[in-house]
């Protein structure tokens, strides 16, 4: 339940409130598997236990699909009772921490008048971006503009110097491999450049890291730390239970099959394996080119999972040959440069490429055999 944004000037904290990161844990899904962030006040001479959570979203919204879909995901800051937002975590048994800030009753109240401008209807929604504007980055950005303080400067990224956005993404994914090829699949090489310290607080623990490592005047920004409830770890999907194992076994079996198979069951998996990689390409450039997910660019994806195959169905015969053998060669090329790419693909569609590469290469001899 979400409580009615008040006049802020109208509530004066008092000089024994407090004021808190909540940091909770990653989640099972794909849409949780980051964890999350949030603002904690508490005064209990006025009976307020807020939490301001800048991760709400709205499914009904008008055209909320169809906006989510090309980019627009117009999330808002919301702000309810604590004792509701706990639950939510402890259901999925997700560990939520507490980080009480070392503020004066001047800095507080800066921070809870802004939080109550920000949280009034008018105020509250906001462009949401997985990378750079969420739960997180938003948390930081109201500590650094209240307090006047530049929380990143002197930022130890403890040991995780050089990663970038994917490599975050594949150490956070761990618990759902899935997901993580799903992430692989549609985010372009823009997620693959070397983080700035500044942008690991993107994830949540970062920030909580950021928080407890910052210094200000000689003193530490947290002087408390608790536990508000323990939870379970998440363990890695288990290798057979992985999009890596099914991926060359499938490609494996198919392999087989077309080794000894006839000429039927030959022609109908290369109708199968190149509808899909249209089928996949075409999303994947609708991605690029009609959607405001800037991370979707520049795909290289976009070189296995072949749009152009479309437009191939209808050339003549020469200019087939033509096609399969650029795509043999592109798909050969990738296999050879695999780890010299400027994107980091999933190894689980190494065994899918190289079956394309195989058959790409069969279908052009076999069409240029016809064309002779």
């Amino acid at each position: 339940m979400l409580l009615p944004a008040c006049n802020a000037l109208a509530v004066k904290l008092s000089d024994n409130a407090r004021m808190s990161l909540i940091t909770c844990a990653p989640g099972d899904m794909i849409y949780d598997c980051f964890g999350h962030s949030a603002i904690r006040v508490y005064d209990a001479d006025h009976g307020i236990d807020w939490v301001y959570n800048y991760g709400i979203y709205n499914f009904s919204q008008p055209n909320f699909e169809l906006n989510f879909a090309k980019g627009y995901l117009e999330y808002k800051l919301g702000k309810g009772y604590f004792k509701r937002f706990v639950p939510i975590y402890t259901r999925d048994e997700r560990t939520i921490t507490e980080l009480v800030l070392d503020l004066t009753p001047e800095q507080r109240q800066k921070v809870f008048d802004f939080l109550e401008w920000n949280a009034l209807p008018e105020n509250q929604n906001y462009f949401y971006d997985y990378f750079e504007d969420n739960c997180a980055t938003r948390v930081r950005d109201v500590f650094d503009q209240e307090l006047a303080i530049d929380l990143c400067a002197e930022f130890n990224t403890a040991g995780d110097e050089g990663m970038s956005f994917r490599d975050m993404v594949h150490q956070y994914a761990h618990n759902n491999k899935w997901s993580a090829l799903g992430i692989d699949l549609c985010l372009g090489v823009k997620i693959d450049r070397e983080l700035e310290p500044c942008e690991y607080v993107f994830l949540p623990d970062y920030l909580h890291n950021l928080l407890e490592q910052f210094e200000w005047n000689g003193r530490a920004l947290v002087k408390e730390e608790g536990i508000i409830y323990a939870g379970t770890p998440r363990l890695s999907t288990p290798f057979l239970k992985g999009p890596l194992f099914w991926f060359w076994l499938v490609s494996a079996l198919l392999m087989l099959v077309l080794i000894k198979g006839n000429k039927g069951v030959k022609k109908a998996i290369d109708m199968t394996l190149f509808g899909l990689s249209a089928f996949i390409g075409l999303f994947l450039l609708s991605l690029w080119l009609f959607t405001d997910h800037q991370t979707t660019a520049w795909n290289f994806n976009l070189l296995w999972a072949q749009p152009l195959l479309i437009i191939a169905l209808f050339l003549p015969k020469r200019l087939k040959v033509y096609f399969f053998k650029y795509w043999s060669l592109t798909l050969g090329a990738m296999i050879l440069l695999w780890l010299l790419l400027p994107q980091e693909l999933n190894w689980a569609f190494f065994p899918v490429i190289l079956l394309l590469a195989y058959r790409a290469y069969s279908h052009s001899t076999q069409l240029q055999a016809e064309v002779l």
